[in-house]
């Protein structure tokens, strides 16, 4: 019978081509068989000193590798090297296996010598076996023909192959190329790889790899820290990697960078027995896991031929199911230990926590329960929301929620007043999920949507005279608005909470299918053949009715429906005013008819205000004086009641002294001094320059001058200092930077403090630490100065807390306040969104 007839030559290039489609993939192969080789030889010689070797010649287009392992005689040779498809490192491993010896190589295949051939014109094997008095030299050109000769010229135990590549593969004889494969592919290997004789490349350990770590929280630094080193991104959480069974060791971790598609993948780097068989790998982690990257290395799994990817066994879809039990056991530890973290990193990738949740029913039923959602009282749980959710008589308890995520400004006021919880579900995929756990406890749970028609949880009806009341303030109401070409407003008049809201806009999932829609519409492909019927829905869509509530208990809207005549003219701004205040607080979408009415309303305001200020003009003067003189009695009351210790600071009026008075307010406004620091030009206490310097002077307990250029307004203001009479009751710290100069004037025996500008903070806080004065100061203070940076920590962003701590004086002020005192301060103050948040600053500032 006739044979196939094999071209042996073609065979080596096509199977080396086939199996390693990475050209440099023969890096990692060589420097794997080099570690094999001194594993092995450590069975017998076992304080032997791993090294492996790489050597460049661009002269004659070679790359050595050489290590120190075991060796091969001429029986290995015939045997292993020359055979395709046996593995001396895999037979080897068998054999000492079925000896009850444990040894950790890599190679099983017995083709990693192939890889080379896709770069190479020549491979040479330079050998000599360990306790083997022969040395010999193999050599191949890609065909099935070899050559083999004893060599007399090795004396050491190891092997040295010597790749000649071909003329299209030069560049991966460069060293930078080779370096880069080695982090790429052999960063962890447990023996130092030198490039050129230049030291060693590879990292060699990584966190994991060490034996015992002194405490958790001390590993979980080194984790932290060997991510932030190694991966562009950050670390939000990291998830320590140690599984028995599929073995497994490693460490994940919460991306600090947003994930923009639900379509991508969690990504990690796989190794195996410290060698990368698949970087960037967004197979092995469950679908759900998209915020999540990190490496993986497993003994445990299958690698295929070319060793760049998995088999996909049972070991694998095991070790997949146990790495997704460790990241959600990792976030309910976290949402346990420290729910401040856990809230931060749910927002921070709420798209993929939450979408995840949604579409995956392990991943929904392992997180739910600790998922916080937006409601008026802040970022809350089911469990929480449920424990503190009035329950209807006789009924389930009620889930309140709304849809359009624009209308928490007054379905927040309204559920405040009414003492409910609601949830805002604007966010995406938040309704989906409410809908569905409440769903899972039908039987003591019951849906509530706010934002339809009547809710009777929120609007009580009028009786019969009640509505004759108000029957013509909503039909004048309704004509104002036709007037201005806004028709499709039906006013209604219920009772609600709170009774100075005077108006909401309801109907608000119409808006929202109007938003849709009218997105769909706007896609080209809508528009082929649809133009006309496309303009029909748009005007259909925007002429749909909205329904605006009237407050019935509001003072303003009952002295309305009492006027007569409310079709005049001259109460047309009052009418439309009602409606322009709901549409502005429910946020709704602005159309332009919207904005036509806000733009006419605006213009009279102006000329109504240019009128004013026209006929204020001549009485200017007086004005200004009446404004002064207010002023200071202000700063003078208010001076004399302070309770708390404020610090003047003397700077120049230049940028590059920020850090110095970011340093300043970060050690003098925090624990343990909270005090207040001001500078001349944050705070107007007088009009005239001198004077309002001379008010600060006087009003503050200390000092800091800064000296290091000197300025010339920095001097003036310590001259002014030094005048003040009782100047030596109150202590002045003098600092200047390390590179300033000497004081120019004699400043009479006080010290000047030095700083650095690389360590500014620590330098100054001994400096404060060491200061008797300043420890007087805290030690006399009676009350803290309440700031921005009390809040900094907690889940407020810095325009919230800078905004609340602008309302208050001191930290006891607030402690000392009752929430509804908190929240009737916050409203007084146009601040009604952190009305509620009472309790969390509260607990923020008792920390401290």
């Amino acid at each position: 019978m006739p044979k196939m007839k094999t071209s042996f030559t073609g065979l080596v290039k096509l199977l080396a081509k086939s199996l390693y489609p990475e050209p440099d993939v023969f890096i990692r192969e060589l420097i794997q068989n080099a570690h094999d080789s001194i594993k092995l030889r450590r069975m017998d010689t076992s304080d032997l000193s791993g090294r492996i070797e790489i050597f460049t010649d661009s002269t004659r287009s070679t790359i050595s590798f050489e290590d120190n392992g075991r060796g091969m005689d001429r029986m290995d040779i015939e045997e292993l090297l020359s055979t395709i498809g046996r593995s001396g490192t895999g037979e080897a491993k068998q054999t000492l296996k079925n000896a009850n010896q444990v040894v950790e190589t890599i190679g099983q295949f017995g083709i990693g010598l192939l890889s080379a051939f896709v770069v190479a014109d020549k491979i040479e094997v330079f050998t000599k076996k360990e306790h083997d008095t022969q040395a010999w030299h193999w050599t191949n050109h890609g065909g099935e023909n070899y050559e083999l000769e004893p060599n007399d010229h090795i004396q050491a135990t190891g092997t040295k192959v010597v790749v000649t590549l071909g003329k299209k593969h030069q560049q991966y004889g460069d060293e930078k190329t080779i370096k880069e494969a080695i982090k790429k592919y052999a960063d962890f290997l447990p023996f130092r790889i030198d490039v050129n004789g230049n030291g060693p490349v590879n990292t060699i350990s990584a966190p994991w790899h060490g034996s015992a770590w002194g405490s958790e929280e001390e590993y979980d630094h080194a984790l932290r820290e060997f991510v932030n080193k190694r991966f562009p991104d950050s670390a939000l959480l990291v998830i320590p990697i140690n599984l028995e069974y599929p073995e497994a060791k490693g460490v994940l971790y919460i991306s600090d960078q947003h994930i923009p598609a639900i379509s991508i993948s969690g990504v990690v780097d796989i190794y195996q027995e410290r060698m990368s068989i698949r970087p960037n790998d967004s197979e092995l982690l469950p679908d759900w896991a998209k915020f999540i990257r990190g490496i993986v290395d497993s003994p445990a799994v299958s690698p295929t031929a070319a060793r760049d990817n998995l088999i996909k066994d049972d070991t694998y879809y095991r070790l997949r199911a146990a790495l997704g039990e460790l990241i959600t056991q990792a976030l309910i530890k976290l949402s346990k230990n420290n729910r401040r973290r856990f809230l931060n990193i749910c927002k921070w990738h709420h798209y993929h926590l939450k979408g995840m949740a949604s579409h995956s029913e392990d991943f929904f039923a392992a997180v739910i329960e600790h998922l916080p959602f937006e409601t008026n009282q802040g970022d809350l749980t089911f469990e929480q929301i449920i424990r503190n959710q009035p329950a209807k008589t006789g009924s389930r308890i009620p889930i309140y929620y709304f849809s359009y995520g624009y209308d928490s400004n007054q379905f927040y006021e309204l559920c405040n007043a009414k003492n409910l919880i609601s949830i805002n579900t604007g966010a995406t995929f938040d309704e989906t999920l409410v809908k569905k756990y409440v769903e899972q406890h039908k039987d003591t749970l019951e849906l509530c949507q706010l934002d339809v028609l009547d809710s009777p949880d929120l609007y009580q009806h009028l009786n019969a005279d009640e509505v004759q009341k108000f029957y013509f303030l909503e039909s004048a109401l309704r004509r104002a608005l036709e007037r201005v070409g806004i028709p499709q407003i039906h006013p209604t008049t219920r009772r609600f909470l709170p009774v100075d809201m005077s108006a909401v806009i309801l109907n608000t999932q119409r808006v929202e299918a109007r938003d849709t829609m009218e997105a769909l519409l706007s896609q080209p492909f809508m528009l082929d053949g649809l133009g006309e019927m496309a303009d029909e829905m748009r005007e259909e869509l925007r002429r749909a009715p909205l329904d605006l509530y009237l407050n019935a208990g509001n003072e303003l809207v009952q002295k309305m429906a009492e006027l007569e005549n409310l079709d005049d003219p001259k109460y047309q701004s009052l009418l439309i005013g009602l409606y322009n205040g709901a549409i502005l607080y429910s946020q709704h979408r602005m159309t332009p008819e919207n904005a036509k009415i806000f733009y006419m309303q605006m213009q009279k305001q102006i000329g109504q205000i240019l009128k004013l200020e026209v006929a204020l003009a001549e009485c200017h003067a007086e004005k200004r004086m009446t404004q002064l003189r207010l002023l200071e009695q202000q700063a003078d009351a208010v001076e004399h009641n302070r309770s708390w210790v404020q610090i003047f600071i003397m700077m120049p009026y230049d940028k590059a002294y920020d850090p110095l008075e970011e340093a300043l307010r970060d050690i003098l406004e925090r624990p343990p001094y909270c005090f207040q620091l001001v500078l001349a030009r944050n705070k107007t206490l007088n009009f005239n320059l001198r004077g309002n310097l001379r008010r600060h002077i006087r009003n503050s307990d200390g000092f800091i001058a800064d000296i290091s250029k000197h300025s010339a307004n920095v001097f003036m203001e310590l001259g002014w200092v030094y005048f003040e009479p009782d100047f030596e009751q109150r202590p002045i710290m003098i600092l200047c930077n390390e590179q300033g100069q000497d004081p120019p004037v004699d400043l009479e025996g006080h010290v000047v403090h030095h700083y650095s500008e690389e360590n500014i903070k620590s330098g100054l806080a001994k400096h404060f630490e060491a200061h008797e004065g300043f420890e007087t100061l805290l030690a006399q203070r009676q009350a803290r100065f309440f700031n921005k940076r009390l809040l900094e920590d907690s889940i407020l962003s810095s325009e919230a807390a800078e905004q609340i701590a602008s309302v208050w004086d001191t930290v006891e002020e607030v402690l000392n306040a009752s929430a509804e005192e908190f929240s009737e301060r916050m409203r007084e103050q146009g601040l009604m969104k952190y009305a509620s948040a009472h309790q969390m600053i509260c607990g923020q500032l008792q920390e401290i």
